[in-house]
């Protein structure tokens, strides 16, 4: 299956070009003379353009439409070293031609932008200045803002829509000062700009960018590093910055670098083997004029009156296996990809603690205290050394891990940024989860319903016969499932609602009505919190159905639990909290500052204390969890 994700198209470093899907242009005269670049013309156009050189074009009178179509731009995935807006799985001709329910249907285009270090390389200098990639983008747009109207499309009427690090990009541009302007509305697909890695400083990135020169040969001023880089062959370049991470003897401003001096008595740096890029991006958007003058939450914070983009996001069930499969294969598959644990466990002899796991290849710095680390695996029940569970399978040993990289990377960071949107003014949100497994897929049933794979039915894949015939088949059902959620994307870009009509089920496309997501008043019975509304849309077989509060408890747990612990930790104490009210303290039966125990409790009594604490108040909870981390810590897991 992952044929699918596989560009087979020859590239170069020529690559900036955009795709058009249209049938919204009549008559034979429509052969793409009149328009630099390549075209085909048939009753559903798909044109391939350089943007890059060919800025504008003439118009002719069969081009010209006095009411434009919606305008549906994708930015594809690829934690922004990989992917291609050339994949069969991003084929826009079904999604152009099957929004049925709309007069003209819509138009979709598709854009390549720079990669890795030709992407988002940053010196901080004029001619190395970051964030390249995402001005690619930028320039993408203002080209399809001046010239889609030849192809029948409405440039006042564009909305964004990517999956991943597509995401992530669109919602950059939410909140750029150089291209908000550009579109009216955006789709999310698993990314958020609120996610830890999604931008880095400065600082940093000049940093990682005088590490990668020194790699590739380069050294002197800025003006020397750029000449000498501008001179390494581009493929050079790209198999360089996969090396990135694996230099243990630069200096440790790098997330790989201070995990292996903090692990470095136990741990060879190998281990971190080819993984951590998967969940460290080397190359990626920074902090920085003119495209992000400041970081995101600073932006969403300060004017809240800037967010009038109407935005529909949503994330898929299973976020996490990806990560899993794809960056910790030599850790999760045997063969015939079966699920073993054969480097993390041996019979009963743990060979390498599932925490490790989580601080080497999935949580961020800020969370590395080891205490921080037990109270994640006891909010997920992870296997540990501390809290001596027994009752546990590999299987659930990954469904644990791959719920905590899907939470803490994809989930909880797009829910704060839905629950932030939908707080300004003249807001409109719309959430959706993505919960069906394809009947074709080849994955191993574990896998559940991966990061992505909702591309496929947003395409139009179930009913387009060659990527059945080159790569899997699809049920009658899924093809309703894939038609309705291809109306409800392209409602969304024509109305900026993703139902057209107020019934609450229509029965030919099974498509509910898709409310707002909202935050409405949260009741409690006693601590427990009830009702929040966060009303979301669950797209699954053989309905789809209304839900709400999604990942609630879990994302409280990350946005302020966790937190809350972490500050109440003192610097250089091995054991302690420093509560703000001593009225806190009467949650915790002894004071956690007490001198460290050997692990003494049993799977009954952290049973019990789970279900205690999940319906205790956040502060509560927080506090008891810093307690029974702290009482059952070994010593051998505190920083020396």
């Amino acid at each position: 299956m992952t044929r699918v994700w596989l560009n087979t198209t020859e590239m170069s470093e020529d690559c900036l070009y955009l795709n058009i899907w249209t049938n919204a242009i009549n008559g034979s005269s429509s052969s793409g003379s009149d328009i630099d670049g390549q075209m085909t013309a048939d009753d559903n156009l798909d044109a391939s353009f350089n943007w890059s050189r060919h800025r504008s074009i003439q118009p002719t009178p069969n081009f010209q439409q006095l009411n434009g179509r919606p305008v549906m731009v994708w930015i594809h995935g690829g934690n922004f070293v990989s992917g291609s807006a050339n994949l069969e799985m991003y084929n826009g001709a079904i999604l152009a031609s099957e929004a049925k329910n709309l007069a003209m249907g819509v138009i979709v285009v598709s854009i390549q932008y720079r990669l890795g270090s030709l992407g988002f390389l940053s010196l901080g200098t004029p001619g190395a200045p970051g964030n390249q990639g995402l001005l690619d983008q930028v320039e993408a747009l203002q080209w399809i803002r001046r010239n889609i109207i030849y192809f029948g499309g409405n440039p006042k009427q564009i909305t964004l829509f990517g999956q991943g690090a597509g995401a992530l990009s669109a919602s950059l541009h939410l909140l750029s000062p150089i291209s908000s302007h550009l579109f009216q509305q955006a789709i999310l697909q698993s990314g958020s700009p609120l996610t830890w890695w999604a931008v880095e400083s400065a600082q940093s990135a000049i940093n990682k960018a005088r590490q990668f020169a020194q790699l590739s040969g380069c050294h002197g001023n800025d003006d020397e590093v750029e000449a000498c880089l501008r001179s390494v062959e581009a493929g050079t370049l790209v198999l360089n910055q996969w090396k990135m991470h694996l230099l243990p003897d630069m200096p440790s401003t790098t997330r790989e670098h201070r995990i292996v001096r903090l692990y470095s008595r136990r741990y060879n740096p190998e281990i971190l083997g080819t993984a951590g890029l998967f969940f460290n991006i080397t190359f990626r958007p920074v902090v920085s004029e003119p495209f992000l003058p400041r970081w995101p939450y600073q932006i969403i914070g300060s004017n809240r009156e800037a967010l009038h983009h109407r935005i529909l996001l949503g994330v898929n069930k299973d976020e996490g296996t990806y990560e899993l499969i794809y960056g910790l294969r030599k850790y999760f598959l045997a063969e015939g990809n079966t699920p073993k644990l054969p480097k993390v466990f041996a019979s009963d002899q743990i060979g390498m603690d599932p925490l490790d796991l989580l601080a080497f290849y999935i949580i961020d710095e800020d969370f590395l205290h080891p205490l921080l680390l037990q109270a994640t695996a006891f909010e997920y029940q992870i296997p540990s050394r501390a809290f001596f569970w027994k009752e546990w399978t590999p299987l659930q040993v990954q469904h644990a891990l791959a719920e905590v990289a899907g939470d803490y990377n994809i989930k909880c960071p797009l829910l704060e940024f839905a629950d932030a949107y939908s707080q300004a003014p003249n807001s409109q949100v719309f959430l959706y989860s993505f919960e069906h497994r394809s009947s074709g897929w080849t994955w191993p049933n574990w896998t559940g319903v991966m990061q992505a794979y909702e591309a496929e039915y947003i395409f139009g894949a179930p009913l387009n016969l060659k990527f059945q015939m080159d790569f899997y088949k699809f049920s009658d059902e899924e093809r309703k499932l894939s038609a309705s959620i291809m109306q409800y994307w392209a409602n969304f870009a024509a109305t900026g609602s993703p139902s057209l009509h107020p019934d609450e089920f229509h029965t030919r496309t099974k498509r509910f009505h898709w409310n707002n997501y909202e935050i409405h008043q949260t009741t409690f019975k006693g601590d427990l919190e009830l009702d929040g509304s966060r009303e979301y849309l669950v797209l699954e077989l053989p309905n789809p159905r209304i839900a709400r509060n999604l990942k609630r408890h879990r994302c409280l747990f990350w946005r302020e639990q966790l937190p809350t612990l972490r500050q109440r930790l003192v610097p250089n104490s091995r054991c302690q909290m420093n509560p703000t009210k001593e009225a806190e303290l009467k949650q915790v039966e002894k004071p956690a500052s007490q001198p460290l125990q050997a692990p003494r409790t049993s799977g009954w009594e952290v049973g019990a204390f789970l279900r205690i604490t999940s319906s205790a108040s956040a502060t509560a909870r927080t506090i008891m969890l810093l307690a029974l981390a702290c009482n059952l810590l070994p010593t051998y897991l505190l920083f020396q």
